[in-house]
């Protein structure tokens, strides 16, 4: 072999050449690259030196892929009488690809913005393609690329992932892999790390006891987080609905904060209910800690009981001694005979005695 390159370049025609000694009959020289012969790109030509033989010389201009690393090449000479082969020529391919990287690893992504990831493969050929995997899920939205040559190397393939991220992507597996048809090769995978997940909400105020009959103004908030929380309050699982008004405030870097407040007026058969609020974005739930209400009555109200209270004690001690009284006055009275009834009563009598009087002689009076 009259042409040994140190270095092959993958994707790029390369000509080789083989010439045998002077000989006779004329050589025909064959390519052998790992056992299997090449004809295509082969080309020969013959040489008379006189009083020698003829020279035989054979080019082979082939195009090599990264595949072809590491190959032997050999030319084989034949002539009918004898048979010869050249040592062999390790190949040596540049382009072979063998890596791809993603040159971007944030530690942290933010929820609800859009974040642009990029990977890279080395210098190969054929021009690899790359894919991204998200929890062994192929992402095809928002996938751009590029190629660039090297000349000596190969093709440098870059791709970019443009995608908004939701607390549901927290801690999921995204990789980007690299293929050429030859080979595939995958980056280190990169755990995301996403703020803005929905993990909490919670009650700000917590009155000891709230006033039967008053206007109270109760108020619930999540942590930052993305999609934007929507906050529901329920007492003894029942929703409220009527009273509750809702904003929201953007943390920059971590998501959104959700604020809902509840201005309920509550009466006393309210006491011992058991109020939570829980909050929702889509992705998750979580609900605050139950809260048992403590109300108190209303002061007037248990001022107006009160008078009705003291009022009605003291007509009942009132009738408890009238009552006796008037019934000890009404036998006192019945035992006490009338004075008409008794002058009349001594009158009858006197009439009845005078009349027995004159009846009976023995009572009559002497002249």
């Amino acid at each position: 072999m009259s042409t040994k390159p140190a270095i092959i370049e993958a994707g790029v025609s390369t000509m080789l050449q083989c010439i045998t000694n002077a000989a006779f009959p004329t050589a025909t020289i064959m390519w052998i690259l790992d056992n299997t012969t090449i004809t295509q790109g082969v080309t020969s030509t013959t040489e008379r030196v006189p009083g020698s033989g003829f020279i035989t010389t054979s080019s082979l201009t082939k195009t090599y892929a990264s595949k072809d690393d590491g190959k032997m090449l050999v030319c084989s000479a034949t002539n009918g009488e004898y048979t010869v082969t050249s040592p062999a020529l390790q190949l040596s391919i540049t382009g072979a690809l063998t890596r791809v990287s993603m040159s971007t690893k944030p530690a942290m992504i933010e929820a609800g913005d859009v974040t642009v990831l990029q990977c890279v493969t080395n210098p190969a050929f054929p021009i690899a393609t790359i894919m991204w995997i998200l929890d062994n899920t192929n992402i095809t939205q928002g996938v751009t690329s590029s190629t660039e040559r090297v000349p000596g190397s190969g093709f440098i393939t870059t791709s970019y992932l443009i995608k908004t991220y939701a607390s549901k992507d927290d801690r999921k597996m995204l990789v980007c892999s690299a293929t050429n048809g030859e080979y595939t090769v995958t980056s280190p995978a990169l755990q995301l790390s996403i703020t803005g997940a929905l993990t909490g909400v919670s009650m700000s105020t917590k009155p000891a006891m709230i006033e039967a009959g008053v206007s109270t103004v109760l108020q619930c908030v999540t942590n930052p987080a993305f999609p934007t929380a929507t906050i529901m309050w329920i007492l003894d699982n029942t929703h409220i609905t009527q009273g509750v008004t809702s904003t929201t405030e953007r943390v920059p870097g971590s998501g959104f904060i959700t604020t809902s407040n509840l201005i309920k007026t509550y009466a006393s058969e309210d006491d011992g209910k058991m109020l939570v609020c829980s909050a929702i974005n889509g992705e998750y739930t979580v609900s605050s800690p139950a809260w048992q209400l403590s109300i108190t009555d209303d002061p007037e109200r248990m001022s107006a009981l009160s008078t009705g209270a003291i009022t009605g004690i003291v007509i009942a001690v009132v009738l408890a001694l009238a009552i006796p009284t008037v019934w000890i006055l009404y036998k006192r009275i019945k035992r006490q005979p009338d004075a008409v009834e008794e002058n009349t009563h001594n009158r009858t009598e006197k009439s009845e005695v005078e009349r027995s009087q004159i009846v009976n002689p023995a009572f009559t009076q002497p002249d």
